[in-house]
């Protein structure tokens, strides 16, 4: 026997052998579990390349220079990354699949409102000058009308 066909019988017996397939799953199981206690910040960064690449088409790089392009801040409302807990989210148009920015989480939220409901933002806004939200309030507001 060759070495090259030594090589595939062992391959195809072991991959036919279902006690050694039972053995190594659970081995790399704990294998994996120990490496990704031990690796935690490398693992979590190979997992936000993937998760980059996979849903926006976009690498790290691009995400940072996207960051950098808008001075570290949500591109709607500006404030600073620094003030939240977590990334700022790519905003993507759901049909082309295009990067728009990066926004945090309240921005992203209203996008996800307003693009599936063109008018809700004059519902919004006819809402908010209902009760004349928009200037001081003196007292509470009786929204009950009693």
């Amino acid at each position: 026997m060759t070495k090259e066909e030594k090589k595939e019988y062992y391959k195809n017996y072991l991959l036919n052998n279902e006690k050694y397939r039972k053995h190594r799953k659970e081995y790399m199981k704990k294998y994996r579990k120990t490496y990704n206690i031990n690796n935690k910040e490398k693992v979590k960064l190979e997992h936000r390349k993937v998760k980059l690449k996979k849903l926006y088409g976009i690498t790290i790089e691009q995400y940072d220079q996207l960051l950098s392009n808008q001075n570290g801040c949500c591109a709607i409302c500006k404030k600073s990354q620094t003030q939240f807990k977590r990334k700022l989210h790519v905003d993507h148009n759901h049909i082309t699949g295009q990067v728009r920015g990066l926004v945090c989480v309240s921005c992203n939220s209203g996008i996800a409102c307003f693009e599936r409901d063109k008018l809700f933002f004059d519902k919004v806004k006819e809402y908010l000058n209902k009760y004349n939200l928009t200037e001081k309030c003196q007292g509470t507001i009786n929204i009950f009308g009693s």
